[in-house]
């Protein structure tokens, strides 16, 4: 490894820290934990700032705020013949499709492999792209639901179950299969129309785009 490629490595490392700290800042209601979080934010701000003065063509991401773009989440749908496996949000108590905001320098396949893991308790095979889903803040529905509502582009995937691991998620705590045409009740995670949307798709065999 040569030396512009140590400071690759370190930079990339620094960021997914500050990332890391700016979630936990987002979602911690711990005084210590958001403490710690701030400090760990301040250390990384540091040592990211201090590339500005090597040679090395890139920016601090985090040190002032970028071009605005949607945020990215992962969604998978897993049948079992007449049914899909679903888990229950914890601070809802509503159930979604299992998945979550894919992480920084993280894949989209990478992240529904990693949220079906953490949330479902399940390692997925033959895992296909169905659809691209919007969720825009401008949506009347949307707004209602969710007041912090920010533009997403939903990857949503169809796989298997490949085998079944014990679940690490603190934000789920049931996963079970339902009947399509008798689901509980929903979380906001996935708005209604998306739903609809998603089902309709699955029929038809293509891709969906927004």
């Amino acid at each position: 490894m040569n030396k512009e490629q140590k400071y690759q490595y370190f930079y990339e490392y620094l960021l997914k820290i500050q990332s890391i700290a700016k979630i936990g800042k987002l979602f911690s209601k711990d005084p210590y934990a958001l403490k710690n979080y701030d400090e760990i934010e301040r250390l990384t701000m540091d040592e990211l700032n201090r590339f500005a003065n090597l040679n090395f063509d890139r920016p601090n991401y985090f040190s002032r705020d970028v071009y605005p773009t949607p945020n990215v989440s992962v969604r998978c749908v897993i049948l079992k013949n007449d049914e899909v496996l679903l888990v229950k949000e914890i601070k809802e108590q509503a159930y979604s499709l299992p998945g979550g905001w894919c992480d920084l320098y993280e894949t989209p396949l990478e992240a529904i492999e990693r949220e079906c893991i953490e949330e479902a308790g399940v390692k997925l095979e033959n895992i296909e792209l169905i659809g691209l889903y919007s969720r825009m803040p401008s949506d009347e529905k949307e707004a209602a639901k969710n007041i912090n509502c920010v533009p997403e582009y939903q990857l949503t995937f169809k796989a298997n179950v490949k085998e079944y691991v014990r679940k690490e998620d603190l934000e789920t705590d049931d996963v079970k299969f339902f009947k399509i045409s008798s689901l509980p009740k929903l979380s906001n995670k996935v708005s209604e129309e998306t739903w609809n949307k998603i089902f309709e798709n699955l029929k038809s065999n293509k891709i969906y785009c927004d």
